[in-house]
């Protein structure tokens, strides 16, 4: 078995241990408990940038005309 092959399978088995638990979350209990105020403040997070992005219609194009697209305004509603 080379080096290549051992981490391969450590990435491999680290991803699914990681994935299932993140994936399912937890529903009950302390985990639970304790995942709260992470959810809340992904929350907050994509509530007070996508109120900017909806109320800010300028900044959302000039960052759009930046990347020289052919017709930036429809991009920024998006």
């Amino acid at each position: 078995m080379t080096a290549a092959s051992i981490l391969q399978r450590l990435c491999a088995a680290t991803a699914r241990a990681v994935s299932a638990p993140l994936a399912r979350g937890p529903a009950t209990g302390r985990q639970a408990i304790g995942a709260l105020p992470g959810r809340v403040a992904g929350g907050a997070v994509f509530t007070v940038f996508g109120v900017g992005q909806f109320t800010n219609h300028a900044s959302g194009l000039a960052s759009f005309k930046a990347y020289h697209l052919p017709a930036p305004d429809p991009f920024v509603f998006t």
